[in-house]
Parts: C-alpha cells; structure tokens; sequence
C-alpha cells in the first residue's frame, strides 16, 4: 500500500473508531505526516526505534516545546497502534518508548487584593461596565473558561440552589457553585439588557450578539492597568487565580477538579505546586529563623 493509503485508514480510523472532531483528526494526521517527510524512507512497516528516536532528538534541537514534543509523540504512537489494529504490524516500534516529560510553566495568579482593584475599576451605573464587571465575577468565583462564560446562557443560571449549569469541552455538562454577590450582579445585568435586547445569553456586545475570546481578554487587560497592575495577563488568570485560592484556603483537589471541570485530576494538580509556592513565600516573610 502506498503511504496516502494508510492515511486515508488512519483518518477514517480516528473519525469512525475513536470518534474524534475534525480539530483533533487533522492534528493527529499532521503530526503524523510531519514524522514521514523527515525520513528518508517513509514505509511504514520498516519503522524502527531508531528512527523515531532520531525524529524526536531533532524536534528537540530545534528547540520545540515539550507539550508539543509530547502531542506528536501521542500521535506518532497512535498511528502505530492503529497499524497494528488493522493488521499491517504486529508490534509497536514505540512500546517501550517513554513519553517526553513535561515541564510545566506554572501559572501566574492574581492575589484576592488585586482582582478586588480590578472590580473596583468598573462603574456599576453604566451598562457595559456593568457586564464587564459581571464577566469578572463570574470568572473568579466559579473559575469558568473563557469559552464557558461568553456561552452562558440565562437559564443556565439557577439563581434559587446557586448554582450554574455549565457545558464545557465535549459539551459535557457540570454544576458549578457560584456566590451571591455575583448573582446579584447577574441578576441587575439581565434586567438592563431586557430593555436592550431579546437574548438567551447574558454576555451581551453593543449589537446583542455574544462577546469574543478577544473582548474578555482585552477587557480584563484594560482594567487592570486602570488598577495599577502590571502582571503578565493573559486568558485563563482568573480561572487559575480561583483554583489557586481555592486550594490555598482549604478545598480538597477533588472538588475542585469538578468545579473546573478537568477530566483528568493531573491537570488540577499543578495548583497544588502554586500553593506550595505561596506557601514557601510565607514562610520566609513569617517565619524568624527562614
């Protein structure tokens, strides 16, 4: 069989069998054909440890980033797998093969003090400063995604158990605890849009239309700077910011794992070495003898 005939397996594969989305099939593949353009003979049945050894050193010369060693890795390892589900290859030349460890960066977060200084920032008496602020909340106090919060729809609000309904990746569906404050908020928002605009969502732009990645970042950079704060910022701070505070102040990691909705708790984990650094620096300002 010719190379592009494997392909053409591994794609139907991914898709019928391991019921991908395009998004993760046209990655997988990419990853693979990047694999075979840099052999020099790309047949798939005389593969060998050698060969994938010398692929992945390269990738680690150029300098590519450990997450990105460590997906193509996956992918590389899965077509394999599936040469063998489909009866072309009887052993995996990776088997025995160790992922590429991955350094994690840790996250920066932003203190209680200064997410308060970024709520202060927003007027409460204007409309879209209101629903700014109401973004902000809603962030912080229930650590949504970016993606989750400007889909969230009104009736996914359950204002009488406080709670959200939310629908996170894979559309899978989870209840997330959500303050009083902030639905005092939600609540002031949703009856200034009605006046506005016949909506479901209650995120709402200038046109009544739901509000972007973009927007939500740009928004959050914004009012930082009024509030003096000069961190790095980026998507996700408020997101890390409560799951860090959260753990800080007690939570056990299983719970928060199902607030922020993490399939796997190893991806919830790495707020536990935050904390250690919180920790640590109390120490040193606290402790006579550190």
């Amino acid at each position: 069989m010719e190379l592009e005939g494997y392909f053409e397996s591994f794609i139907s594969f991914l898709a019928l069998e391991k019921a991908l989305s395009p998004n993760s099939v046209d990655a997988y593949t990419r990853d693979v054909r990047m694999f075979f353009e840099y052999l020099d003979s790309p047949d798939p049945l005389k593969i060998k440890k050698p060969h994938i050894i010398q692929y992945l050193s390269n990738l680690k010369t150029i300098g590519l980033a450990s997450t990105s060693m460590a997906r193509k890795f996956s992918s590389i390892k899965g077509f394999f797998n599936f040469l063998i589900y489909d009866g072309f290859l009887k052993d995996n030349p990776m088997e025995t093969m160790d992922p590429p460890k991955i350094w994690k960066k840790l996250p920066t977060v932003l203190t209680y003090g200064e997410i308060r200084s970024i709520m202060d920032q927003c007027d409460i008496s204007d409309h879209w400063q209101l629903r700014d602020l109401c973004a902000i909340k809603l962030l912080y106090s229930s650590g949504l995604r970016v993606s989750e919060l400007i889909n969230l729809k009104i009736g996914g609000i359950l204002f009488d158990i406080e709670f959200l309904r939310i629908f996170g990746k894979g559309e899978k569906e989870r209840l997330v605890p959500v303050n009083t404050d902030t639905l005092d908020t939600a609540k002031a928002l949703i009856s200034m849009n009605a006046k506005l605009y016949d909506s479901e969502y209650l995120l709402l732009n200038r046109q009544g239309g739901n509000l972007s990645r973009q927007y939500i970042w740009m928004m959050i950079k914004k009012y930082a700077l009024k509030a003096g704060i000069q961190k790095k910022l980026y998507p996700h701070i408020l997101r890390h910011s409560f799951a860090t505070h959260m753990i800080e102040n007690g939570a056990d990691i299983r719970s928060v794992q199902e607030m922020l909705g993490h399939s796997d708790i190893s991806t919830t984990q790495i707020y536990t070495h935050v904390s250690r650094e919180y920790i640590k620096e109390v120490f040193k300002k606290c402790h006579p003898r550190s």
